[in-house]
């Protein structure tokens, strides 16, 4: 096996499992926005979190310690959200049979097996599907298997 295959697959389970956590994201998301909203002073509202800047948390927060934690869970807001961008931009690429695969398979944690019954293909039919669609999804979803994330 050639160091590009290992790659690959390595490539394609981080893929797979970036995937499967991503209603798990979009709640990180919505948590993080939650804790910024209750250290950042109330003059900011919580709409604004996507788009504040570091002089804006140095105006706005009290001490030091606010704003370090500030930041991390920005920093965390902003990787959280890069990640469902791109999944969504991904996705929505796709056709409509392939899009339901990643629905069942990823979004809702279906068994080939389900999927199969629920999409009325079989079994070999869906994992021919997930191979050409894995292979899409390597070129779209690209910056989320060289980021360290």
């Amino acid at each position: 096996m050639t160091l590009k295959t290992v790659s690959t697959r390595n490539e394609v389970k981080l893929i797979e499992t970036t995937l499967r956590k991503y209603t798990t994201y979009q709640a990180g998301k919505l948590n993080l926005k939650k804790q910024l909203y209750a250290i950042i002073p109330s003059t900011i509202e919580l709409k604004e979190i996507d788009i504040i800047d570091r002089n804006n948390f140095i105006i706005q927060l009290n001490n030091e310690n606010e704003y370090i934690l500030a930041m991390n869970l920005y920093k965390d807001l902003l990787k959280y959200s890069l990640i469902t961008e791109s999944i969504d931009i991904a996705v929505e690429q796709l056709d409509l049979t392939e899009f339901a695969f990643v629905q069942f398979r990823y979004f809702e944690n279906k068994t080939m097996k389900e999927i199969s019954i629920e999409m009325g293909y079989g079994e070999k039919h869906l994992f021919n599907l997930r191979r050409r669609l894995l292979g899409k999804l390597l070129i779209s979803l690209k910056s989320l298997t060289s980021q360290n994330l």
